[in-house]
């Protein structure tokens, strides 16, 4: 059984500005990035960053907090692959 994967109400709100500003996300693509990550590095407060690809030149990157028992996405954004990629990773 996968742990469950809980979204703060900020996260929820990120959809709905997203979605404005022509990049949708859906909820399955945050919760299958940190549930499948290609990549994963520690960030500030002990929390995480996973990052998984969206399409050719986008990726998603999702900041979350992890426990035993639950992962707590605490906010997460589209990023541009070239920024956050070297030319090795691909």
């Amino acid at each position: 059984m996968e742990r469950p994967v809980r979204l703060t109400s900020y996260a929820r709100s990120k959809f709905v500005f997203l979605r404005e500003h022509g990049f949708p996300v859906q909820e399955h693509d945050v919760v299958q990035t940190v549930r499948h990550p290609e990549r994963i590095m520690r960030a500030r407060l002990g929390r995480w960053v996973a990052q998984r690809a969206l399409d050719e030149r986008h990726l998603l990157r999702v900041i979350y907090e992890d426990s035993r028992h639950v992962a707590v996405v605490i906010t997460f954004y589209p990023a541009r692959r070239s920024r956050y990629e070297s030319a090795h990773e691909v």
